[in-house]
């Protein structure tokens, strides 16, 4: 081996100081309020929207404690936006159904064919109990077993 005289040791990079460096959790942190309060901005707006009206006391409820708990304001976003997507389905495809168009006289048909048909069958259910009873009533009971005397 040669000798090297400017030999210093093993070479280090030398520290800088870099003023837009934050510690690995401190910029997750501020990255993560900025967005947690722009959700929050925008439930707020969305409590506000007038079709929620009854609820909107249940919503503003829910919003506090996001705000409270950092950590469920993303579940707290979701849930809310599934109950308005819900509502907005509801109102588009399941409004009330519409009675069929009959004259009064098929109309009254069809409500003592209903009639008939729930007579018939608190009929037929009490009958069956009836049938169950007898049939409860005519098993034997089982028979004992003789003792044996040693």
């Amino acid at each position: 081996m040669k000798s090297n005289p400017a030999y210093k040791g093993k070479w280090h990079a030398p520290q800088i100081d870099n003023p837009n460096y934050k510690e690995g959790g401190e910029a997750a942190i501020s990255g993560g309020l900025k967005v947690q309060k722009m959700v929050l901005d925008l439930l707020y707006k969305v409590a506000d929207v007038p079709f929620l009206g009854k609820h909107k006391s249940k919503v503003l409820d829910l919003l506090e404690k996001a705000e409270k708990q950092p950590n469920l304001t993303i579940g707290v976003f979701f849930s809310i936006i599934v109950v308005i997507f819900t509502v907005f389905l509801k109102l588009i495809f399941g409004g009330k159904q519409q009675q069929p168009n009959t004259c009064c006289l098929c109309r009254q048909k069809l409500l003592e064919a209903k009639k008939v048909m729930a007579r018939h069958q608190v009929q037929t259910q009490s009958s069956h109990r009836e049938e169950k009873k007898e049939q409860n009533e005519d098993a034997a009971a089982p028979r004992r077993r003789a003792r044996r005397e040693n």
